[in-house]
């Protein structure tokens, strides 16, 4: 399965081996920092795309920048070889430490006012963890393909990695929203358990795709956390989803009646009262509902100090290309995050 490390403009590409120093995709960012253009860039309003080579070592510094792609435009390309240097990453971790390792970056840059797009905003990290322990949707793939395009659209940095490992103190504390990507079973041992608690605690966001809730089913805490407990479902079929809240980020492009094909989840226990409902399904619409008056699909909620956002919607790879379930996700993430402005600009 692919890990990601995905900053404001930057996408780590498809990595290879060299004969000196390896390529790897065990890097992650240490600290987000802001692109900065040269003033001609800006006046000119160029843009483009530039692929870099970075040379990172064991502690994360980076000591050698090669531009691989050109963007077109000499003033980027040196801005953009001025930005690698500048990046920060986590230790190198593997089991036999390397010195020194190669990754691929391609940098998007759109001079405006010297600042990313929209303004800067949108500058935010999100883990995206996507660890099975039972069943392992198919679709996982393109989940993290669509969460790539929807971290591209609004301009925030974006990790992925199915290593419950990274779910550690250090490591959570460079994120702002924690994504549990169609996860299934029991993935976390103890002191990962204890810091994901910590990390919500301090006000982390956290957002839960799918079978996000056919996860850790003995543990209290995620319970409340994610808000229900997948009990089972019927055969994947049509039905209706009524829009409860039109005004969150997550549901106000959406049309009051959708018609959705899904997993229609059962619920183990009714959804805590605390919790704000954003979508039903209409269970008069399809067979093996057992909900019947009530049957909540999506909510949010205040947790512990944190924000926690939940769809049972994302079975399918067909999903993640439709461009309202892609705009749900999208909104999803955001209000985590604590950045609904940046639904209002697009």
């Amino acid at each position: 399965m692919k890990s990601l490390q995905k900053y404001v403009f930057i996408v780590i590409v498809l990595l290879f081996n060299s004969c000196q120093a390896p390529f790897s995709s065990q890097v992650s960012l240490k600290k987000a920092i802001e692109p900065v253009y040269p003033q001609e860039s800006i006046d000119k309003k160029e843009e483009g795309n530039v692929g870099l080579l970075l040379l990172v070592d064991k502690d994360g510094n980076v000591n050698n920048v090669e531009v691989q792609k050109s963007s077109g435009y000499e003033a980027l390309d040196k801005s953009a070889v001025n930005y690698g240097y500048k990046l920060q990453f986590n230790p190198l971790r593997f089991k036999n430490p390397l010195e020194q390792c190669w990754i691929r970056w391609e940098v998007g840059f759109r001079a405006n006012n010297g600042r990313g797009v929209n303004g800067g905003m949108g500058r935010f990290n999100v883990l995206v963890f996507h660890k099975t322990g039972e069943y392992k949707h198919e679709s996982i793939d393109a989940g993290l393909d669509c969460l790539d395009e929807i971290a591209d659209k609004y301009c925030f940095s974006i990790y992925q990695t199915d290593n419950s490992d990274e779910i550690n103190d250090e490591n959570l504390s460079s994120f702002d929203v924690v994504l549990f990507l169609n996860t299934s079973g029991n993935i976390l041992d103890e002191k990962e358990k204890n810091a994901l608690e910590n990390y919500i605690k301090k006000g982390g966001g956290f957002v839960g795709i799918h079978g996000a809730s056919a996860t850790e089913d003995d543990w209290e805490w995620y319970g409340k956390l994610i808000g229900a407990h997948f009990d089972d479902h019927p055969v994947i079929q049509e039905a209706t989803i009524n829009v409860i809240n039109k005004e969150h980020p997550s549901t106000k492009h959406l049309p009051q009646k959708w018609i959705w094909s899904d997993e229609w989840y059962n619920w183990k226990t009714e959804l805590d009262k605390k919790a704000e409902v954003l979508l039903t399904v209409d269970e008069s619409t399809y067979k093996g509902g057992k909900h019947k008056e009530f049957h909540p699909v999506a909510w949010c909620q205040e947790f512990e100090g944190s924000r926690s956002w939940y769809t049972s919607l994302g079975h399918s790879e067909a999903c993640y290309s439709d461009s309202l379930y892609i705009s749900h996700l999208a909104g999803g993430i955001i209000w985590a995050a604590r950045m609904e402005e940046l639904i209002e600009v697009k």
